[in-house]
């Protein structure tokens, strides 16, 4: 009997399940929830789950969880019946006492479809604990290394859409590998070619064309976001530009001022007129909507973060610019190992 050896991510009919969908050798059809990326513009940190893809999202982010272990089922089981009793027999067994019976179930059917179809359901996906951080591990190793590849392997997806939305055909250019580079203080991003091993030349009005799609709308800043989130779980934040950052962004958002533009004393931040940065944030909280009982707290947060930037010579201090590479589809963020984006050094 004919099998699928190699189908990769997508809807295969791997056992031949009468009543289900059957497709050629080596050809899977593209799951509803990777197809349906109609979000134009780059979310936010991708490991929340309240945006408008919600339902795509979980359904991808527990299908890249089980991809592995359904994999290595295929390998072991050679009919629906010994793999169905492999799989319940599990998620009824010691390990995962600690779960309720309808999200053993749900576990074991999400396992179950992507063993033998590739793809999981809605209802399967979302009741599972995966979904919600509340499994204790996960089925494809630890909590945070799967969320980091579920986190880049979205932004990837969101990145090539934007390109689609805007006309820009990136397969023309083959394993082409760019960087982009966003300031997190003007939320402007740059694009820049690092190789080309493409047969097409890629021209200055390419990269233009990159650049402004992705500095559209909440693109860049979006992306900054995603790319601090996953800076500052590796740890990977120079201090001083962290903090810079850190009083900067807080200080805009309360006052609409640059803190760029004060100069440090040793008293604080102070503007051309003499007026302390730390009374101009006090007088701008208590202007602000934000509740009574929560305008101490924001002034004493801001207060936390000037102390913490005042050790540090802020003028001779780099903005905060964060760099990723794209290449054919596909994001890598630096890692916590020195040297690894040499790139951007």
């Amino acid at each position: 009997m004919p099998t699928i050896q190699n189908a990769g991510s997508g809807y295969y009919n791997y056992y031949h399940v009468k009543g289900r969908v059957e497709t050629k050798t080596n050809q899977a059809k593209t799951p509803w929830y990777d197809r349906d990326l109609s979000k134009e513009e780059i979310s936010n940190n991708n490991s929340t789950l309240n945006r408008e893809s919600e339902g795509a999202d979980i359904c991808r982010k527990i299908a890249d969880q089980y991809r592995d272990v359904a994999e290595a089922n295929r390998r072991k089981y050679n009919n629906v019946t010994d793999l169905t009793n492999a799989v319940y027999a599990k998620y009824h067994g010691q390990e995962y006492r600690g779960y309720s019976l309808d999200e053993c179930h749900a576990m074991a059917r999400n396992e179950l479809n992507m063993t033998m179809y590739g793809v999981v359901n809605l209802y399967d996906a979302s009741h599972d604990p995966h979904a919600s951080g509340k499994a204790s591990k996960n089925i494809a190793g630890s909590n945070e290394a799967a969320d980091r590849t579920f986190n880049l392997k979205t932004l990837g997806m969101q990145i090539a859409n934007v390109f689609r939305h805007n006309g820009i055909n990136m397969s023309l250019f083959g394993d082409a590998k760019f960087a982009f580079s966003v300031n997190g203080m003007t939320k402007q991003l740059t694009v820049s070619l690092l190789q080309n091993n493409s047969n097409n030349s890629i021209s200055g009005d390419l990269l233009e064309e990159m650049t402004e799609a992705l500095n559209t709308g909440k693109n860049a800043g979006n992306l900054f976001h995603n790319m601090l989130h996953d800076a500052s779980r590796q740890k990977l934040l120079k201090e001083d530009e962290k903090a810079k950052y850190l009083l900067y962004s807080s200080f805009r958002e309360q006052t609409g001022l640059d803190i760029r533009d004060f100069r440090q004393t040793t008293n604080g931040f102070v503007n051309s007129n003499g007026e302390n940065a730390l009374d101009i944030y006090k007088e701008g909280v208590r202007n602000s909507s934000l509740r009574p009982e929560f305008k101490g707290l924001a002034y004493d947060y801001f207060k936390t973060l000037e102390i913490n930037a005042r050790q540090f010579d802020l003028a001779n201090t780099a903005d905060l610019t964060l760099s990723l590479t794209y290449q054919s589809g596909t994001v890598t963020m630096p890692s916590a190992n020195p040297g690894s984006f040499e790139a951007f050094a």
